[in-house]
């Protein structure tokens, strides 16, 4: 059964995969001489980016079979081998907005829909923050998800910040977890 340390190894292919493509981007940044605005991986925040990085990694580097955009609107669906045997669904949203509220519905939706499978489902979050309010901000997305702290499968990797004038470290985070089957809990 998909559990806890699949999760884990979901998130850590992510975070490998979207490590290595803000490495490359920041390379052509500091070889093009472009000194201002957002460098690395975040110059892009398109959700369909992040999924088909993630994607090109798990054909590679994950366990089970890897699809996008399947089993009616899933972002991704893993199924064992070539069997096909469908073992889990997973959601890919970005959390961008500075006070992260402007994301909440659409985590949420993703997470009822989720729920309601016979598989196991995990919402992945990717994110970007300021290493001195990582603890902060995930304690905070965990209780407006009424998610355990602990339940959080995370991957983080050193990043450019948004703006060159902002010094502070910063982060780029993978947050991974698997979502309460509340249509197997009901039927039980």
């Amino acid at each position: 059964m998909f559990g806890s340390k699949d999760v884990q190894g979901l998130v850590d292919c992510a975070g490998r995969a979207l490590e290595e493509e803000d490495r490359y981007l920041t390379k052509i940044a500091d070889r093009r001489h472009w000194l201002s605005g957002r460098v690395g991986i975040r110059v892009n925040d398109n959700e369909r980016y992040y999924q088909f990085l993630i994607w090109r990694a798990l054909m590679d580097s994950f366990s089970l079979r890897p699809k996008v955009e399947r089993e009616g609107r899933h972002d991704f669906v893993f199924y064992e081998g070539e069997a096909k045997r469908l073992v889990a669904v997973a959601e890919l949203k970005g959390w961008w907005s500075d006070s992260g509220e402007a994301e909440l519905p659409g985590i949420r939706s993703d997470m009822e829909s989720l729920g309601i499978l016979e598989v196991p489902g995990v919402m992945l979050i990717v994110t970007h923050h300021a290493k001195e309010s990582a603890e902060e901000n995930l304690k905070w997305l965990a209780g407006e998800l009424r998610v355990s702290l602990a339940d959080l499968k995370t991957y983080a990797f050193d990043a450019a910040s948004l703006s060159r004038e902002d010094l502070r470290p910063h982060e780029f985070v993978v947050i991974g977890f698997l979502v309460a089957q509340k249509a197997l809990a009901l039927s039980a």
